[in-house]
């Protein structure tokens, strides 16, 4: 009877190593940090954890994805004035994604225009939105403290509770912007 025993035992440890071959292995997310997010020309956001906005999407610092999975906000923009007069200028407003939560305001969205990358920031009133551009402006940091660093180039516009942040060097996208935030 031992002998049968430790032939089951023996039996049972093999089965189980081989079924926990690579093939089986669920790869984790890598853990990446702000080098990283500086090196693919991403926005460096402080909020719930610390996170990098770029191009092909939003990633965390110093943490694997797993544990800052979130549910995206899915708002319909197409009848902000901000975004109504960016297609009366010919703009088709490809969103990538949904910024959740927001770095700034309640609602955020990621715009590609000109193949470069601009925010959008829906407030719940005008007032509280240029608030924000003001405290980001002056100390880093949003009215409800988040930290937020754009970069030295960072240019805002507002149309009514929408703000738009630009942090490149296209004058076609700035002037866009201008002519949209004045609409």
């Amino acid at each position: 009877m031992k002998k049968y025993s430790i032939f089951i035992a023996t039996l049972l440890l093999l089965s189980a190593c081989k079924s926990s071959s690579t093939a089986d292995v669920i790869p984790t997310e890598e853990v990446r940090d702000v080098k990283d997010c500086k090196e693919e020309g991403g926005l460096v956001v402080q909020g719930e954890y610390l996170k990098c906005v770029t191009e092909s999407g939003e990633f965390p610092l110093g943490k694997p994805i797993q544990e800052t999975q979130r549910e995206p906000g899915a708002e319909d923009w197409k009848n902000e004035p901000f975004f109504l007069a960016l297609q009366e200028r010919g703009e088709a407003l490809d969103f990538t994604w949904d910024m959740d939560p927001a770095v700034m305001g309640e609602h955020g969205k990621t715009v590609v225009l000109q193949n470069e990358m601009v925010f959008f920031f829906r407030f719940a009133s005008a007032e509280e939105a240029q608030q924000d551009i003001t405290s980001v402006q002056e100390s880093g940091k949003t009215t409800k403290g988040m930290g937020v660093y754009w970069g030295e180039d960072a240019a805002y516009f507002r149309n009514g509770a929408v703000v738009a942040v630009y942090n490149g060097h296209n004058e076609n996208i700035v002037s866009l912007l201008e002519q949209a935030s004045s609409s």
